[in-house]
Order: C-alpha cells, then structure tokens, then sequence
C-alpha cells in the first residue's frame, strides 16, 4: 500500500499509512521510519492501539503515531497522527560568514539612513522654530504699547469734568485696538509657527525613512521568516529522524527552485544524483541558498565532512578499491605461473 501511495503521488518521502491487524482488533500495523516507495515486508511492525510496539524495536519508529485511539468494542475508530504546529521562528543571519557581511552591512547602512533624514528633519524644525524671534517681536511690541498707555493713563489729570474721562477712554481704545491685539497676534504667531515646525520636520524625515527603512525592514523580516522556516524544517526531520527524506525533498526542490548556475555548480548531473538517489550536494546548495549551512542535515553523532572532502574521500575510497583488485588480479596471475613452472 505504501509502494502504491507513494507511486501515484498520494505520498510524499514523509509520508506513511497504518492498517488494521487481520486477525487481532487489538493491534494495528506501520512501518519503520523510512520512505514509503522503498518499504519491504520485513519493515513493517505490529502496535497496540496505544501506539506502543509490541516487539521492542531495533530500528527507528516514526515519531508522530497514533495519539489518541476511540475504541468501539474490539474496532479502533479513528486513527492518526495529531501535527505539532509550526510556530514561525526569526532567523536574522545565515550560517555561512561571507553571506552574512551583506546583510550586517545593509543594516548598518539603512541604520545610518534612517539617523541621518532624522537629524535633517530636526534641523528643519530648528530654522523654522527661529521664526519664533518674529512672534516674540510682534507680542513684546504689544507689551511695550500697553506700558505707554498704562503711562498715559497714570499721566491723565482726575477731577477735571470731561476731560479726565475723554482722555482715559481714549487711552482704553488705544490698549484694545493697539497693545492687546498685537500681543494676541503674537500668541497665535507663535503656536502657528510651532506647528510649521513640527509638519515641515516630519514632510523632510518621514517620506525618506518610511521608503527606504521600510521596505528594507519589510524584506528583512521575509528574509529571517525564510530562514527560520528552513531551520524549522531541517530541526522537525531531525527530531522525526527523517533526515534522508528531508534531503530528497531539498534535492528536488533544488532541481526546481535554483538558477541552472547554482544548479550545475552543485552537481555535474542532477538528474542523475536524482535517479541514483543521491541527495547531498543538490540538498546542501538548497540549503546554502535557505542561509543555512550542511552539516545541518548529518546526524549529531556522526562526523561531519564538507562536500569536498567527502568527494576526496570518495575518490580515495574507489581508488583503494581498484588497487585492491589490481593487486588480486596480480597474485592469481602469480599464482598460475608459479603452477606452471611446478607442473614443468
């Protein structure tokens, strides 16, 4: 069933299906963890409806199984696996150095960006608040009539029918039309050019600021949500011990996703490493252009070689190999001769 799964497209390399047991309705059956299009008879192993194997088990299990059984009598209801949701996770940096200098640089430089339109906008708002010298003039003139008039008026003679109350109403007209209005004018002066400052600092700092830190922002924030993405996805096969799977689904989308440049610098034949299922270094380049490094895909335990190395190793182990079958081709030939001159 999984062969045929698998074939038609229904699963994918992390795929899997569990059948009832034939003949126990207490048991059920899953296979190993391993990719469903290469499953044999001897991978498959019997569990209990708590998803415990019967047998203890020598290989890896997969790791979400069956979470909760509805029993109905001897029948299990409802089977399934219970996915632990992905919690998007920032990752700001990638793991290899050089790609990280254009991303530390380009913070830097939008840093600098976003300081400097807003040192200019409060220069702005510093030359139009000097305007307030304007204000401070036109109000201190009010004050000053107000004191010639308050002079005036302490200067009126009293007691003197008609002319007193003449000369104090004229001195009351000339406050309300001359003094008080100019101070008022001054006031609204000054709060008016408070506000020209304020709007003319914010037109000069926030349009440049709001392009370019924002959209930089904004591709900052995809870019770490990317490469959180690919962390999270390369942690769950390592915790799932679906490493190899993870690989093959990196490996293609390598094949799909990545310029023919990249593609053909990770591999000389990628439809060949497909074919022949191997995945490392197209699964490797698809993880480089993620921001992340290989070594992320091997197991903690096991030794990590760079993609180099392991092609030296590789040519080394072959040409140990056919050296080895030169020097057995050389002793047989020894051999037969030594029969030879025996039989002689």
């Amino acid at each position: 069933a999984s062969r045929m799964l698998a074939n038609e497209g229904v699963l994918d390399a992390f795929g899997h299906v569990s059948m009832r047991h034939p003949t126990d309705p207490g048991r059920y059956l899953l296979s190993r963890s391993r990719s469903p299009g290469v499953i044999e008879a001897d991978d498959i192993l019997e569990f209990t409806l708590d998803s415990e194997p019967v047998a203890p088990p020598t290989v890896q299990l997969y790791a979400e199984r069956v979470k909760t059984v509805v029993r109905s009598g001897h029948r299990r209801e409802s089977t399934g696996s219970l996915p632990v949701p992905w919690k998007p996770v920032l990752k700001f940096y990638p793991d290899h150095v050089p790609a990280r200098v254009p991303r530390v640089m380009g913070d830097m430089l939008v840093t600098l960006w976003v300081v400097a339109w807003a040192l200019c906008g409060f220069a702005v708002y510093q030359i139009v608040e000097g305007l307030q010298a304007v204000a401070d003039g036109i109000t201190g003139t009010g004050r000053t009539l107000d004191a010639w008039i308050e002079s005036f008026r302490n200067a009126v003679p009293r007691g003197i029918p008609g002319i007193s109350s003449f000369l104090t109403g004229v001195a009351d007209g000339l406050q309300r039309n001359s003094g008080d209005q100019l101070i008022g004018f001054g006031g609204q002066a000054r709060e008016t050019i408070d506000h020209l400052a304020i709007a003319f600092g914010l037109v000069t700092a926030v349009p440049p600021i709001l392009i370019v830190g924002g959209t930089y922002l904004f591709w900052r924030w995809r870019d770490a949500r990317e490469m959180g993405a690919a962390l999270a996805f390369v942690s769950a096969a390592e915790r799932s011990g679906r490493l190899e799977q993870a690989k093959a689904v990196l490996a293609y989308r390598a094949v799909a996703q990545l310029r023919f440049t990249e593609l053909m610098k990770a591999s000389s034949d990628p439809i060949g490493d497909l074919a022949a299922h191997q995945y490392e270094g197209l699964a490797a380049a698809m993880l480089k252009r993620a921001g992340l490094e290989s070594f992320r895909l091997y197991d903690r335990g096991a030794a990590r070689l760079s993609e180099p190395a392991a092609a030296a190793a590789a040519e080394i182990g072959d040409a140990g190999q056919e050296d080895h079958g030169h020097r057995r081709h050389s002793q047989r030939q020894v051999g037969r001769l030594g029969t030879g001159d025996e039989g002689r």
